[in-house]
């Protein structure tokens, strides 16, 4: 429920313009700094907003690894200290080792070893980044779910064969875009950024954890806004019939 950008009603407001000061005085950027998002339809506005939802925790791939961690290895002081020594060692005039770098020995086994357990600690990043993106959640969109009938179930390790609820069917957290209406169960982790539109109780209010970010394991108390709970009741009914507007204000 947490968002990194800052949400509120649309109230009549102009698209902003986002300006910065030169040293030739004021240059207007040409940057959008609102986007109109439809409830449940999606962007409508600013295409710089249409992102994927795949969180990388990872720091390599296959293409830049050896590049990537030999740069982050010579950041260490002391390898850049044996690399130069190993340059000297070569020189005739000042060597000791008739011209062998030995010193290269022992320093190619300490940057190999430090490279294989980089490997092995990224691979694992990579292994949960894909099981977080291949979690399902359920997504509102009766007519979608109608024709696509095989998205409202997918089989899960735990629980086997599960079925969506009416109107819903099963997207993967990598796949969720902006404007997508999430049913979102108790227990569950958010996968994105998210506005309450309704829940269980009848005052529409729900508690969140947000330890994972900030630590705090105190439950916080979200609530729906008020009009759009009257309207919805405890149905998803009038879901599809919203015609409403947010403005998102990212932060550039």
């Amino acid at each position: 429920m947490e968002s990194g950008a800052r949400f509120t009603r649309l109230e009549d407001e102009d698209h902003q313009e986002s300006k910065t000061a030169g040293t030739q005085g004021e240059q207007v950027l040409d940057i959008p700094r609102e986007a109109r998002i439809s409830i449940p339809n999606g962007i409508e506005t600013c295409n710089f907003l249409e992102v994927s939802n795949v969180v990388i925790t990872s720091k390599y791939t296959l293409f830049n690894f050896i590049f990537l961690n030999l740069w982050d290895q010579f950041q260490e002081v002391s390898n850049i200290y044996f690399f130069f020594i190993g340059i000297l060692q070569i020189i005739p005039e000042i060597t000791t080792t008739a011209g062998i770098p030995d010193v290269y020995i022992p320093l190619s086994f300490i940057l190999f070893v430090s490279g294989v357990r980089a490997a092995v600690d990224d691979y694992s990043k990579h292994k949960e980044d894909r099981k977080v993106a291949s979690r399902q959640f359920e997504v509102f969109d009766p007519g979608y779910a109608e024709a696509h009938e095989r998205k409202t179930q997918y089989r899960s390790s735990m629980a086997g064969l599960v079925d969506a609820s009416d109107g819903f069917f099963f997207k993967r957290s990598g796949d969720i875009r902006i404007g997508d209406v999430l049913r979102i169960k108790a227990g569950e982790t958010f996968p994105a950024d998210m506005i309450l539109l309704n829940s269980a109780y009848k005052s529409g209010h729900c508690f969140v954890e947000t330890a994972s970010l900030d630590g705090e394991t105190n439950l916080k108390l979200k609530e729906a806004p008020p009009e759009l709970l009257a309207y919805l009741g405890n149905s998803t009914d009038r879901l599809m019939e919203i015609e409403d507007q947010l403005i998102l204000q990212p932060h550039l």
